[in-house]
């Protein structure tokens, strides 16, 4: 499998805080130009021609087209957690919810370039020979990690029923979301598929059994 050495370039420039300020701000810029223009598999040259930039120069700070795109989905992640505006109700650092990770997926499906790239990402990543298949499994693993931590703190709480096995219902509960917003994208005139509906809906019948 094809890494990174923590020796490389793109690691030291952004070792050092303006190096580090710099990347963020290209894939901040990534992310612009993704929710303008939606995600057209671009190649790293559009990119970097969008972002006014050179490739040579964003390869300075990535170590691919496959780095830079994994960092845009691990800072569109960040971003979500931090309980931006999107989900002005949550506080900072409450830890796993499945009522921010249904404000998680109502963000995602808002900005459906996004969608895409992640679900495209993911799908390429499959392949183990993928620079991001280590990444995909971990952040796959880590969301059903955090909702069975969110549904088993529920069931502690009386808000979800004992014989719910979180582990399955979490798995459930991601393959919802990513199926979901897979239909968003193949029919976005459609009326009849709001993702974080269905998720929050889904959240709702473990919830109802408690009842």
């Amino acid at each position: 499998m094809t890494t990174t050495s923590p020796d490389t370039a793109p690691a030291r420039a952004a070792a050092s805080a303006k190096g580090a300020a710099r990347r963020e701000k290209i894939l901040r810029g990534v992310i612009a130009i993704i929710g303008r223009d939606g995600y057209r598999q671009q190649s790293l040259r559009e990119l970097a021609k969008a972002l006014e930039m050179e490739a040579q120069h964003v390869l300075y700070y990535f170590a691919s087209r496959e780095d830079l795109l994994r960092s845009v989905i691990e800072l569109w992640d960040k971003d979500s957690l931090a309980t931006p505006d999107f989900a002005p109700e949550f506080a900072q650092g409450t830890g796993p919810s499945l009522d921010l990770y249904v404000a998680a997926v109502r963000r995602s499906s808002a900005a459906p370039g996004m969608s895409y790239l992640y679900l495209s990402f993911a799908a390429d990543a499959v392949v183990p020979t993928h620079p991001g298949h280590d990444f995909i499994r971990a952040r796959q693993a880590r969301v059903r990690r955090d909702l069975a931590e969110a549904i088993r703190a529920e069931q502690a709480a009386g808000m979800i029923a004992p014989n719910i096995d979180p582990l399955r219902a979490a798995r459930q509960l991601s393959a919802l979301s990513n199926g979901l917003q897979l239909q968003a994208l193949l029919d976005p005139d459609g009326a009849d598929c709001d993702p974080a509906a269905e998720v929050a809906a889904a959240v709702a019948r473990l919830r109802g059994g408690a009842q």
